[in-house]
C-alpha cells in the first residue's frame, strides 16, 4: 500500500473532490516566507490509496508552477500527488540565492522547511504517504540529492538532473561536501542502510560543460568550498556522484544525453519514464518516521 489514512488535526482543511487539480502557491503555515504548488489527481479523490508523493524542486529560475504543470499528466495516469516548493532568494541572508541548494542558510534549515511542507500536505489530504519520490533540476537537483542524504528514510526514488554542485554520501568531510557533521547540522547521522534503499536516476546533457556559470556568486557563503569539488563542470560532477553511489552499492543509473546543454526539455521524457517505472513496482510499507502525521 502506497498511502494510508493518518491522524489529522481537525483544524486542517481536508482535500475534497472540488480540490482535485492544481493549487498554485499556498503559503506554508509554519513559515509563510515559503509557499508551494500541489497537484492532486482525480484518482486520489475517488480512492487515495496507492498514491505516491513526488516532490519536484526548481532550479535558480524558481519555476515551481511550471514544474507542477509538467508533472500533471504523470500524476493523473500513474497515481502521483505532486508537490513543488517555492524557495525565494534572500530569505535567511540578503542576496543569498543559493541557500536551499545546500539545505542551509545561516541558521535556517531547508530540511525542516521541506519536512514541514510534506507534513502540511499530508495533513491537508489526510494521508500518510508510504513513499516519497524526488525530482530536481539544476539547483533543485542539488537540493534533492542532499535531502535524500539527510532524510533517506523518507525517500524511495530520486531523479537528479544536472546539479551544479554535489555532496558525497559517507565522505568524512564537513557538510556540504561530505556527511561527517550531519548530526550537528541536521540532527541525524548519515544512514547508509536507509540510503542504499533509494533508487537514483542521474541525468545531464553531454554538452553541459560550462565551467563559469556554476561558480558561486561573489561573497557567497559556499564560495570557498565549491571550486571544482567533484569535477570541473556538471558532467564531471554527476559522474563523480555516480561513482560514489556505486561504491556504496546504491542503485544508480546515469545518462549523458548527446548534444544537450543545460536544458530540461530534452531530458524530461526520460524523467517521466523513470517515475512511470517506479509507479509499477510494489512499495514496501511505511518507513520509520519521526515527524509528520
Amino acid at each position: 500500500m502506497k498511502a494510508t489514512a493518518g491522524d489529522v488535526n481537525p483544524n486542517d482543511e481536508p482535500c475534497t473532490p472540488q480540490r482535485a487539480g492544481t493549487v498554485p502557491f499556498k503559503a506554508l503555515r509554519k513559515d509563510t516566507r515559503f509557499s508551494y504548488c500541489i497537484h492532486v489527481p482525480k484518482s486520489f479523490v475517488s480512492d487515495p490509496t496507492g498514491h505516491r508523493l513526488l516532490v519536484a524542486l526548481h532550479g535558480s529560475d524558481r519555476n515551481a508552477l511550471e514544474l507542477c504543470r509538467l508533472f500533471q499528466n504523470l500524476a493523473e495516469t500513474h497515481r502521483y500527488v505532486i508537490l513543488c516548493p517555492l524557495f525565494p532568494g534572500g530569505v535567511g541572508q540578503p542576496e543569498n540565492m543559493d541557500g536551499y541548494k545546500f539545505l542551509f542558510e545561516g541558521d535556517l534549515s531547508y530540511v525542516s522547511v521541506i519536512d514541514d511542507m510534506i507534513g502540511e500536505v499530508e495533513k491537508r489530504l489526510q494521508i500518510a504517504f508510504d513513499e516519497i519520490c524526488l525530482f530536481g533540476i539544476s539547483g533543485g537537483a542539488q537540493c534533492a540529492h542532499r535531502y535524500a542524504i539527510v532524510r533517506p528514510d523518507r525517500i524511495a526514488a530520486a531523479s537528479i538532473a544536472a546539479p551544479g554542485t554535489i555532496s558525497i554520501p559517507g565522505l568524512r568531510d564537513s557538510w556540504w561536501r561530505g556527511t561527517h557533521d550531519l548530526q550537528e547540522r541536521f540532527g541525524s547521522e548519515f544512514s547508509l542502510e536507509q540510503f542504499s534503499r533509494i533508487r537514483f536516476q542521474l541525468l545531464v546533457g553531454a554538452a553541459d560543460t560550462d565551467e563559469t556559470e556554476i561558480l558561486p556568486a561573489r561573497n557567497s557563503a559556499y564560495q570557498n568550498s565549491v571550486t571544482e569539488f567533484g569535477g570541473r563542470n556538471r558532467v564531471e560532477r554527476l559522474q563523480t556522484l555516480h561513482r560514489a553511489l556505486k561504491d556504496l552499492n546504491v542503485s544508480s543509473e546515469i545518462e549523458l544525453i548527446p548534444d544537450v546543454a543545460h536544458q530540461l526539455e530534452p531530458m524530461f521524457g526520460r524523467v517521466l519514464s523513470f517515475f512511470e517505472d517506479i509507479s509499477l513496482g510494489e512499495i514496501e510499507p511505511k518507513r520509520v518516521r519521526n515527524f509528520g502525521i
